[in-house]
């Protein structure tokens, strides 16, 4: 695992819960919700991507192992 691909991902986690946090409750709209959870969004692929979980040949292994239990 790649340590500043965690890095990053504890970083904008923390910034998705901390503009959820300041977000007015009382006045709740959804789109100030998704907002708030874009950064730990983009987080999550960004170290799906840095970790290697979007490589081609790892995407085609793990589809082949689904397809056989399937059958």
């Amino acid at each position: 695992m790649n340590r500043s691909s965690s890095l990053l991902l504890v970083i904008l986690a923390t910034l998705s819960f901390a503009s959820f946090g300041f977000s007015p409750h009382d006045k709740f709209h959804p789109l100030i919700t998704m907002a708030s959870l874009l950064p730990l969004q983009i987080g999550t692929l960004l170290w799906l991507k840095w970790n290697g979980y979007f490589r081609k040949e790892k995407i085609q292994k793990k589809s082949l192992v689904f397809t056989k239990r399937n059958e």
